[in-house]
């Protein structure tokens, strides 16, 4: 982005839109797995991986929490480093998810949340030269 290009009002939008969504929806998701509340998380974590785990399916799936939390705080604080993260860690889950064809829909649906979490990154880096533009001038 030259510096002439500011982002438009809808580019603005769409970056606090998609922020938003990846700050709440790795935060609910990684508590939840403490919980449960919303589905039985450990179902989705395929055979063949809880076997090699070091621990148990349930321990691990709380691990899983705890970072999908630090990633949805880290997108909070700078989207632009969070963000790309947050899409690995979709890419990891789609990769899980294409071992368990049952779940295959679920894969689907988080490569298209992951290609959105990039598109945020995308967006943050152009929000973050606007913002030194602006404070520069």
């Amino acid at each position: 982005m030259a510096v002439a290009e500011i982002p438009t009002r809808n580019e603005r939008q769409a970056y606090h839109l998609l922020r938003g969504a990846f700050i709440a929806a790795p935060i609910a998701a990684g508590f939840d797995k403490f919980t449960d509340k919303l589905g039985n998380w450990d179902r989705y974590l395929s055979d063949g991986l809880a076997e090699r785990l070091p621990m148990r399916r349930h321990t691990f799936m709380k691990t899983v929490g705890a970072i999908e939390m630090a990633a949805g705080v880290l997108v909070a604080i700078k989207p632009k480093w969070g963000a790309p993260i947050v899409s690995a860690w979709l890419g990891g889950i789609v990769a899980n998810m294409m071992l368990k064809p049952r779940y295959r829909d679920i894969a689907l649906r988080d490569l298209g949340l992951a290609v959105g979490a990039l598109a945020l990154s995308r967006l943050a880096n152009d929000m973050s030269r606007e913002r030194a533009y602006r404070e520069a001038a």
